[in-house]
């Protein structure tokens, strides 16, 4: 299965020409469980989401999920392997998790 995903993602990186989202931008994806994205109770717009667009495989129950800035969930490390190899957006709706040239978030509104 990690093969034929690993081929799936190098064949969408030639298709795309994207280039992989920083480490930082990984690193600031939400975290949340499945119970609440299936309850409604949280900020997102996933709860119609049954499976992983990246593996296929179902998003269960006290699954460790990553929340992308569009709303979509994906188990965490199957999101973070492509956001690392090819891609700076979304599987689902291509929305950019960073803009290129973004600025830092640590740095927003405050004065020097």
């Amino acid at each position: 299965m990690n093969a034929l995903l690993a081929q799936l993602m190098r064949r969408e990186a030639h298709q795309t020409h994207a280039s992989p989202a920083s480490e930082r931008a990984i690193a600031s994806l939400e975290t949340v469980v499945w119970e609440e994205v299936r309850e409604g109770t949280d900020r997102g717009g996933g709860a119609e989401e049954r499976e992983c667009v990246v593996c296929q495989e179902e998003l269960g129950d006290g699954k460790v999920l990553k929340r992308m800035p569009c709303g979509h969930v994906f188990h965490g490390e199957c999101v973070e392997t492509w956001l690392r190899r090819h891609a700076n957006n979304c599987p689902i709706c291509r929305r950019a998790l960073e803009e290129e040239g973004e600025p830092g978030r640590e740095g927003e509104g405050g004065g020097r």
